[in-house]
Order: C-alpha cells, then sequence, then structure tokens
C-alpha cells in the first residue's frame, strides 16, 4: 500500500472527535488506524495513555508494533483486547471496592460455570444479573463471558472506576465492531460519556460471530448516531480488479463489466466428493501457479466451514499442508495464558525479537538490568528446538513468573505442556505455513488473513448457508453470507468456488450436492468463468 494516505484514509485520520469508519477487505483500516492513534498519542501527557481495542491478542501485538513503528508516542497506552481490558483495567482493581475482595480472580469458561447458565439470557440491566455478577466477583470464580458484564457494574456502583478512567485515558480506540456484543457495546459508551474520545472501526458485511452473540447492529447504531462521524473506507487494494467486481456485485446486485479473459473468480465443476476435489486441485495447482505467478504453496489457501469438513480434504490433497486448528491454550482467560501464547507466537516468528514481548509485558518503566534479563532469557527460549520445548517449560514458567508474579496459574501451566507436547498441535496452533505446504482452515480463521489463490470449499446448498438456517437462535443467514464474502476476499489473484456432485453432512452421510444460492445471486454468473475439472 502506498505509504501515502489516499483522500478517504486522510479526512478519516485527521477527524479528531468521535468517528465511525467503515472499511471495506483489503482498503487500509490498519493503516489509518494506526496513524489515527500515532496522531492521538502526540497529545498525552505523562500520565496518561489512549484504549487500542483488538479482536484477538495477536492483531493487538501487531497494531501496537505498527503504532510504534510509526513513532506513537510510549505512553501509558493499553492495547489489547476488549475482555482483558475490562479485566485488568476496571474489574481486578476495584472488585474491593464491590465484595471486598483482593485475592486473584479466576475467570472460568463458561461451560464449566453454573453462575454462566443463570446470567446468559438475563437482561444485562437486571437487578437478578447484577446480584449474579457480584456473587461471581466474591467468590473469584467469574465467567468469560461476564467479565464485560462484571466491568459495567463495577462502572455503576463505583465512581472511583469512573474517575480512574477518565484521569488515565484520553480516548478509545475499537477494531472489529461489527463483532461486538451488548456488554462491550455498553462499556464505550460509558466511556464516551465519560469524555473519552471513541473511535470504532468494522464493517457490516464481515460480521461472522453472530452465533457467539456478537452483532452488527451496534456497529449500524453507531453508524446513525450525530455524535459519531461517520467515515467510509472504499478502494481494495488487496485483490485483483476482477474480486474486486464480484465482490461488490455479492453485495449490491449491480451489474459490472468484467471481459471473460479477465474474471479471475470460477466455479469449477467436479466429479465426486471432497477427496475427488482435493485431487483436482492437487493435479492443476501447477498450472495455477505457473499461470497467477504464485511462488509458493504457502501463498494458496483451502477454505471451509468446519474443522471436521478439512480434516476430509486433508486427508485427501497428497501435497504438505498446514491445517489450522484449535489449542489448548485457546481456552481459559489466565494473564498467564496470554504470556504462553506471546512467547509461542514470537518462537514462530520470522523475526523471533525479543524485545517486542518486553515491551508488551514489562512496559516501559522496568529497570534495564531487569528488562535485560528478561530479554536474554526469552532469547534463549527462541532457540530451543520446537521439539524439546516441553521439556524445557521451566524456561516458560521462569518467563511467566518475571513478567507476571502475582498470576501464576496451574491450569494455564497445565495448558500450555498439553500444547507443547504434541508436535501436531503446537504446529496447528501456533506455526505458519512452511514453503511448500498449502494453507486449510476455517471461513472464521481466515478472517484477516488473506493469499494469493484462495479455493472456497463446501459453498453448497445446505451448508451455505446451512439447512433450516431461519430457525437459528442468531441471524444465520447474515453470518453465512458474511463467511462467502470474507472467503472471496481473502483471494489477492484469483478465487475458485470447487463444486462436487457429492458431499458429506455433519453426520457423515454422502449427499447430493447442490450449488449454493449465494452463486445465483443477481449478475454474479457473468462475473464467473466455468471450467469443468472432470477428468
Amino acid at each position: 500500500m502506498n505509504p501515502v494516505p489516499n483522500p478517504e484514509q486522510k479526512v478519516a485520520i485527521e477527524y479528531e472527535g468521535d468517528a465511525v469508519i467503515t472499511a471495506r477487505p483489503g482498503s487500509g483500516k490498519t493503516f489509518a488506524l494506526a496513524r489515527m492513534i500515532k496522531r492521538e498519542s502526540k497529545k498525552l501527557l505523562s500520565f496518561q495513555g489512549l484504549i487500542a481495542i483488538s479482536y484477538t491478542n495477536k492483531a493487538s501485538s501487531e497494531l501496537r508494533d505498527r503504532c510504534e513503528r510509526l513513532g506513537a508516542k510510549k505512553s501509558l497506552s493499553f492495547y489489547g483486547t476488549i475482555d482483558s481490558f475490562c479485566l485488568e483495567e476496571i474489574v481486578a482493581p476495584f472488585r474491593f471496592h464491590l465484595v471486598g475482595k483482593t485475592d486473584a480472580l479466576r475467570p472460568t469458561d463458561d461451560d464449566d460455570s453454573p453462575l454462566w447458565s443463570q446470567m446468559k439470557d438475563l437482561e444485562p440491566e437486571s437487578d437478578e444479573l447484577k446480584g449474579l455478577v457480584l456473587s461471581a466477583l466474591k467468590t473469584g470464580e467469574l465467567p468469560v463471558s461476564a467479565i464485560g458484564l462484571a466491568a459495567l457494574v463495577t462502572l455503576d456502583e463505583v465512581k472511583e472506576s469512573r474517575e480512574y478512567l477518565a484521569a488515565r485515558y484520553t480516548s478509545i480506540f475499537i477494531d472489529e465492531y461489527q463483532d461486538c456484543g451488548r456488554a462491550q457495546h455498553e462499556l464505550l459508551k460509558r466511556l464516551a460519556a465519560m469524555g473519552l474520545r471513541a473511535v470504532v472501526v468494522g464493517d457490516l458485511e464481515q460480521a461472522i460471530f453472530q452465533f457467539n452473540k456478537k452483532s452488527p447492529l451496534f456497529l449500524r447504531e453507531l453508524m446513525g448516531s450525530e455524535q459519531f462521524e461517520h467515515f467510509e473506507l472504499t478502494q481494495n487494494y488487496r485483490c485483483d480488479k476482477s474480486i474486486v467486481s464480484y465482490s461488490l456485485t455479492l453485495l449490491d446486485g449491480k451489474p459490472r463489466d468484467i471481459p471473460r479473459d479477465m474474471r479471475r473468480v470460477f466455479d469449477v465443476a467436479i466429479k465426486g466428493d471432497e477427496a475427488a476435489i482435493a485431487k483436482a486441485i492437487r493435479i492443476r495447482l501447477p498450472d495455477i501457479m505457473d499461470k497467477y505467478h504464485i511462488p509458493d504453496f504457502k501463498d494458496i489457501a483451502l477454505i471451509g466451514s468446519s474443522n471436521k469438513g478439512l480434516n476430509r480434504f486433508a486427508n485427501a490433497i497428497g501435497i504438505p499442508f498446514k491445517l489450522y486448528s484449535p489449542t489448548p491454550l485457546d481456552k481459559g482467560f489466565g494473564k498467564w495464558r496470554g504470556l504462553f501464547i506471546d512467547l509461542l507466537e514470537l518462537f514462530y516468528s520470522p523475526a523471533k525479537y525479543p524485545g517486542d514481548f518486553c515491551n508488551r509485558h514489562l512496559g516501559f518503566e522496568a529497570k534495564d538490568s531487569f528488562r535485560n534479563k528478561v530479554f536474554n532469557l526469552v532469547e534463549d527460549y527462541c532457540s530451543i528446538d520446537e521439539s524439546s520445548l516441553y521439556n524445557n517449560t521451566d524456561a516458560a514458567i521462569e518467563i511467566a513468573r518475571l513478567c507476571a508474579p502475582e498470576c501464576e496459574n496451574a491450569e494455564d501451566i497445565q495448558r500450555y505442556r498439553k500444547t507443547v507436547g504434541e508436535l501436531s498441535t503446537l504446529r496447528a496452533g501456533f506455526r505458519p505455513a512452511q514453503p511448500g505446504e498449502i494453507n486449510l482452515l476455517t471461513y472464521h480463521k481466515a478472517k484477516g488473513l488473506e493469499f494469493d489463490a484462495v479455493f472456497c470449499l463446501d459453498t453448497y446448498e445446505f451448508i451455505m448457508p446451512p439447512y433450516k438456517a431461519e430457525e437459528e437462535e442468531y441471524d444465520a443467514l447474515s453470518q453465512y453470507f458474511a463467511m462467502h464474502y470474507v472467503g472471496i476476499t481473502r483471494a489477492r489473484k484469483v478465487c475458485y468456488f470447487p463444486l462436487g456432485t457429492k458431499r458429506h453432512n455433519a453426520k457423515d452421510l454422502e449427499k447430493d450436492a447442490r450449488p449454493s444460492p449465494f452463486l445465483s445471486r443477481p449478475n454474479l454468473k457473468e462475473l464467473r468463468n466455468s471450467p469443468n475439472w472432470i477428468d
């Protein structure tokens, strides 16, 4: 991307009030957001910071690194997820004011919490919910999904928490707001009412977590608010022109003209099931890579609707692959869990620079001697052979004890051991695709990533969208449409919809396969080519 902002980006970056930015895929939202944060950071006093919220810890780290490379003022700013902000800056510091407790909180998985089963269907403003939140804070076992609710209760009941946030922070920036939950939205409004500048970024068309009670309606509310100035980033820097045209027609149904020989979206007919599709892809990949100048298999992705379905392709693809799968560290919410995740991500990063880890977990006030000690330990950790990480668990524990001695958690240690103890689990969760490996991942895992060539799998009736989607408790039709859109817009150079004659359902029963109704939306067929890959 051009390092100079385009006119759309420039006007958003230079605006200094509350703002909502809607950004299409590949339009440079992080480019603009980082520059907004840099600009805002120049106003900070020595005791102030800003809040930058991303959907994942990895995205938060990348945003912080980008802001600092741009020259953002190193201050008391917070970069992290919404849950980590609520826990570390609101709930834990002011828990004593609510329930008289100072021992460490133990966020628990929702499925393991009897209290969550009572909480989950209650209105956020209800006295009953407030009582259950206070009960959880007393015991110290707070359901993960109730962290945001606990933050709201704390803000409402403890004026010191409001005074602290208003004095410490000048502004809040939140990315991926289309995947916002109710508690997060209420928190943003409270912070804005306290005088913090509020900026949110999102895309209504990429709301793919509605099954988890995240809703694009909160983004839409801010887009219509008089308090928030609305900016749009529309120029796609990622995808080939024909892919951009296809994705826009998918959204608005308007006809667009792409000459047949310039089209880079294909629906391909294949006789057979997932194994036949995998074989057809394997056979044709060399020609595809040559035609579109794709240097390596790691620049190619097969994106599916479920890990179970992807396993069928993994078993049949016949070439090395990286299958993105969850690890034991994906569950839980301990501070050490986040430390271990950051260590493993650093371990597999090309740069392997320990200073980034030290900046995130020690801050800039740590003494040089202490920082150097942690730096050297992290450097030694990164030199361990991956097959020996389990036998060197003490190295990870020593680093965690230095960075967060008060947060030691036996469960987090056990999850780390399980993750590094199985090489396939470790690689699936943390190691990027290596040269010569194709990527296999779900639509949800693909969010935020991009590849030269993308094969959008499972583009079938009763999968995209699922059977009886209208009977789900959430807007499944809208979510799966967003997943389809996300899949297409991951492709930089070429996008394929491989369509077999057979498929398997969730019960492993073979079914006749018919194309998804998403492929039949107005004026799309005229933007695709439809070759047969039937040998």
